[in-house]
């Protein structure tokens, strides 16, 4: 198994009331996990940071897709949401992502309003 390196930039780290910006080095997997909680504690712009850097690498993996769409509908950027939904249900490669990428695309079509 290659164990790959990522460089993230986590952004407004709070600290003391302070927001701080640092640079970690986390594997893959973790920045994967690191990303989707960011979004359920609400901090959707840290983790379209990261979510930026993985897809740069693997820019068609539906689980990434996902939450970048989630981070993406929680920032209201709702066009930019629908369509990176679309395209994690383009590149689903099991049923239950064809159904969570259906899912979250819903959701950011209906916050269109």
């Amino acid at each position: 198994m290659m164990r790959a390196v990522l460089r993230v930039a986590c952004l407004a780290l709070a600290v003391a009331a302070t927001a701080v910006s640092a640079q970690v080095e986390i594997d893959i997997a973790t920045a994967r996990q690191l990303a989707a909680v960011l979004i359920r504690d609400g901090q959707p712009l840290a983790a379209r940071e990261i979510l930026r850097k993985l897809l740069a690498a693997d820019p068609n993996n539906p689980r990434l897709l996902i939450n970048m769409s989630r981070a993406q509908r929680a920032l209201d950027e709702i066009p930019a949401a629908v369509a990176t939904g679309r395209r994690a249900f383009r590149h689903a490669l099991s049923d239950e992502e064809l159904h969570v990428a259906a899912r979250v695309t819903a959701q950011a079509l209906s916050s269109q309003g």
